[in-house]
């Protein structure tokens, strides 16, 4: 059997889309991550760099404190862009890991601490990583789409390519976002492929349930 840490990132990168079972099998002996994670973090933060101004700006509009009481804005539009984008590529590198980190945790606590499995975090966190690499490549995309359609780049989501998109659309196109379904296809396959106790698709219909229930939260809250 083919050791996963032997072969070279570009291969690993291709096979995370055209033969993960078979990537995922080999990180039972050797799983690495850190590469990959590099990869995806760095996307992240080309994403959060490549925001509109318009996202920046908006947040500046009649602007309250933590008391509910308006705050007078001084700084200029061009410094509120420039620190707003700074401070949202520093958010990226350090909340991108962390969100990857947070899944593989997650799925070593579904399906070997709750469901009687053998894998260990360190194989999960290889795979997530390498599984990440899928929303990934959908960012590009859609940054690449709006160069093309718009003439700048846009952002990286579903919802930039809607104009005066309504909230519940906008919820349903993140939620549906075809490349987070992919990555959760994905990590279902990695479960099946890391540990036989584990089916990919009894672990696909677990992780679907997961991520609507969050996926949902997530909407109530910044919905309201």
């Amino acid at each position: 059997m083919s050791i996963a840490g032997s072969q070279p990132l570009l291969r690993r990168i291709l096979d995370s889309f055209v033969a993960p079972r078979r990537l995922f099998r080999d990180f039972r002996e050797s799983g690495p991550w850190f590469d990959v994670l590099v990869i995806s973090t760095l996307v992240a933060a080309l994403a959060a760099a490549s925001l509109p101004a318009e996202f920046f700006l908006d947040q500046m509009r009649a602007p309250v404190s933590r008391m509910g009481r308006p705050v007078q804005v001084t700084s200029s539009p061009h410094a509120i862009v420039h620190y707003g984008r700074y401070l949202a590529m520093i958010n990226a590198l350090m909340g991108h890991p962390v969100v990857v980190f947070a899944t593989a945790g997650l799925l070593a606590l579904i399906f070997t601490v709750l469901g009687g499995g053998l894998v260990s975090f360190r194989a999960y966190l290889a795979m997530t990583a390498h599984a990440f690499l899928v929303p990934a490549l959908g960012t590009l995309l859609i940054l690449a789409a709006g160069i093309l359609v718009r003439g700048h780049p846009v952002e990286a989501s579903l919802t930039a390519l809607v104009p005066a998109a309504p909230t519940w659309l906008s919820v349903a196109l993140v939620v549906l976002d075809p490349f987070r379904l992919w990555l959760v296809a994905l990590l279902a396959v990695g479960v099946g492929a890391l540990d036989e106790r584990h089916s990919a698709g009894r672990a696909a219909v677990i992780l679907y349930a997961v991520y609507l229930v969050l996926a949902l939260g997530a909407a109530t809250f910044f919905t309201g």
